[in-house]
This record gives C-alpha cells, structure tokens and sequence, in this order.
C-alpha cells in the first residue's frame, strides 16, 4: 500500500510516501514561499526521488486542519485533484493528531497548538501512555493563550508553533507545568500524516476525493463578515 501524504496547516511545509508502513521518501520546506508555489514542484521531486508515478499511489491522505485556512485549502485542492484524476480515495487527517504524532511517549498530558493568529492558537488536549497509545483526546478548541493557561491545572508537555511563538507567556504563567519539546518537534512530518493515514485506511475511514473538506474549528473572516 503506497500512501501520498501532505501537511500545508502551518507555515511549514511537508509531504512524504511510505509502502507498506516503511519511508520511502520524506520532504519538509521551511522557505517562507506560499505553499501554492512549493507544493507541486515538491510533489514532483517526492515522487522521482521515490522512483514512483502518480499512478503507483494507492491512497492520497492530508491534514485537514485546524491551521492556516489558506494553507489548508492549497492542500487539501492539490490532493483531491490527483485522488480524483487518479481514481483513488482519500484518508483525512487531523493536523493536531499529526503534530501529537512527534511524541512518542509522554508522562505529561500533551496539548499540540497551532498558531490561530489574532492573538489565538488552535489546539487539544491529549493523555498518551508510555507505550504510544493515546487514551484520549478533548474537543479541539480555538483559545487565546491567557484562556488556555487558566484551563492547564497539571503538568503539560506544548509543542507546535503556537507552542514557540507563545513559550514566554506560557513559561511565566505555568512555570513547572509547563514543559517543552526541542524544535524540531514543533512541525507536522508528512511521515506522521501518512502513518496516521495507514491507521485510517485499517479503519475504513477513507473517502472520496470531492467529500474532502477542511476542518477550521472557528469561522473564517469572510462568514464572519457575511
């Protein structure tokens, strides 16, 4: 089972291909370009690296949010449109789940956030066991980082860039109960969003290229201003 897999939630940029649970290829961009510029040249070089046509690819798979609406949009059109050309189905992702994904294992509750702009992140929260396994998850929520220090009341480990870009305040208002992870953990891997794909795929939870739609968890400016 070859697996196509594309994070466009944040600034970063990923895509990766994995057969049968094992990496084929793996690329992430931190350019500062717009995704619309990188993402099919970099769909390109994923696939020659990895010696594949679009046509070797069984299931497509992408981050539907939360995360930049626009980035969401470019990513999750650009994978409907080569599951649709391609007569292949879909695997949704959640972007929080993918970033959760770079833990392996945690003594802490882990609260993945996403940078929401406007003084919010995107975020939930989640119990994994030290075996990998993750007991639970809260509803995914859209907070100011002022209300989700008054929602932590024990140790959490943040991670993501909502995590960077909020560390300070976080830090000073939490103090021990805050902890964090190295940076290289606070960007989605496309290995992550193919792996959680696989997982979905196991699940029967794959779908049509066209029933594919992003999960922005508050309204966008223009239904806000409608």
């Amino acid at each position: 089972m070859n697996i196509l897999a594309i994070d466009t939630s944040t600034m970063a940029l990923s895509c990766a291909i994995t057969s049968n649970d094992k990496v084929v290829a793996e690329f992430s961009l931190f350019s500062g370009m717009t995704h619309s510029e990188r993402l099919m040249p970099l769909v390109d070089s994923l696939l020659d690296s990895a010696g594949m046509e679009v046509s070797d690819i069984d299931i497509y798979a992408a981050t539907i949010g939360p995360g930049s609406f626009t980035g969401l949009r470019i990513g999750i059109s650009t994978v409907k449109g080569l599951a649709f050309a391609s007569g292949k189905l879909v695997a949704p992702v959640s972007s929080l789940d993918a970033l959760c994904e770079n833990i392996s294992a945690s003594r802490y509750d882990i609260c993945p956030i996403i940078d929401a702009r406007k003084g919010e992140v995107f975020g939930a929260l989640y119990k994994k066991e030290k075996d990998g396994a993750i007991t639970s998850k809260s509803e995914e929520f859209n907070l100011t980082p002022e209300e989700l220090i008054k929602r932590t009341k024990k140790k959490t480990l943040f991670l993501g860039d909502g995590a960077t870009l909020y560390k300070d305040m976080l830090s000073d208002a939490l103090k021990e109960n805050a902890v964090f992870v190295t940076n290289e953990l606070n960007f989605i891997r496309g290995v992550n969003v193919a792996r959680l794909a696989a997982a979905k795929i196991k699940a029967d939870e794959t779908v049509k290229p066209e029933t594919l739609v992003p999960v922005y968890v508050r309204k966008s400016d223009a239904e806000l201003n409608s």
